[in-house]
């Protein structure tokens, strides 16, 4: 497999898993998450960002070559 196409997998692994935990671990309607809700979101925020960023700068970088990623 291509690197790049490599480097999009894993990232799009590493943005996919803390946003499942964060969404299977905490109930918004309960009331005693709220908090914890909160700090990971705002833990993961930044990082979310960051790995987006660079998905979509690979997968424009292959479109261009002519190279299938999924």
């Amino acid at each position: 497999m291509n690197p790049i196409a490599t480097a999009i997998e894993v990232m799009a692994y590493v943005i996919g898993d803390p946003s499942k935990y964060y969404f299977d671990k905490y109930n918004g309607d309960k009331e005693g998450d709220h908090l914890a809700i909160i700090w990971e979101f705002r833990h993961n925020q930044v990082r979310t960002q960051v790995l987006h960023e660079y998905i979509f700068a690979a997968a424009n970088t292959l479109k261009e070559l002519g190279i299938k990623y999924w």
